[in-house]
């Protein structure tokens, strides 16, 4: 997303509000992971990618994984400048190593199997890549509104989860977890696919390589952290 479209005014009301009420999380994902002319992210749930425009701004390539056909259509409408793919989470149509970061900002409580999407964003990242999931604690204020509103009486249907049981669930399935950080009644979590492509060069301190000219996301620090468990 531009940032002429990010101004004030340049979208509908509703999109403003999103961005608005989102902006302390895209803030934190931004400082945390770098994305530079040499990234590739793929947006896993991203709607019609008014976040996914505002956090990956400045990366090679953003594309929009979106299981609703309607919002696919209505993001290749109004971001041309962004790609958009019909297909959820859990059978992404792209090759094995395809990407340099993947990003579930506010979509995890919608994946309907989160292990299988686990395991296939690992399987698109490259080696030194990252995962970052940002979502709702469950149990949280906001997680019961969100059941209520959105569950009730829209008919949406949530799974949330902890912080911790989602570092759980990553690790099992081959992810690294770097960071973790809550926000109020929300988490981000950054994990990273560990070691660097076979028969390829060693990760570096400031970036992890990716085979000649191209480097993967790089994050803080460069070792595991430990992942923090909280009260439910």
């Amino acid at each position: 997303m531009s940032t002429d479209e990010t101004a004030a005014g340049a979208l509908p009301f509703l999109e403003r509000w999103t961005l608005r009420r989102r902006a302390r999380l895209i803030a934190a994902l931004r400082e945390r992971v770098r994305f530079t002319s040499a990234t590739r992210v793929l947006d896993l749930g991203g709607g019609v990618g008014v976040i996914a425009g505002a956090y990956a701004h400045g990366a090679a390539e953003v594309v929009v994984l979106e299981p609703d056909a309607a919002r696919v259509a209505q993001g290749r409408r109004e971001r041309p400048h962004l790609r958009f793919v019909a297909a959820g989470a859990e059978r992404i149509p792209f090759p094995d190593d395809r990407f340099e970061a993947a990003v579930a900002m506010m979509s995890w409580h919608h994946f309907r199997d989160p292990d299988r999407a686990l395991s296939e964003a690992l399987r698109v990242v490259v080696p030194g890549g990252v995962l970052v999931v940002v979502d709702v604690e469950r149990g949280s204020r906001r997680a019961r509104w969100m059941e209520f509103v959105e569950g009730r009486l829209r008919g949406h249907r949530h799974r949330f989860t902890s912080e911790a049981e989602v570092a759980e669930r990553a690790g099992a399935a081959g992810w690294e977890p770097r960071e973790t950080h809550r926000f109020g009644d929300y988490f981000l979590l950054v994990l990273r696919r560990p070691g660097p492509r076979e028969g390829g060069p060693a990760p570096a301190r400031n970036g992890f390589t990716d085979g000649p000219g191209r480097t993967a996301v790089p994050v803080a620090g460069d070792r595991p952290c430990p992942i923090r468990t909280f009260a439910r």
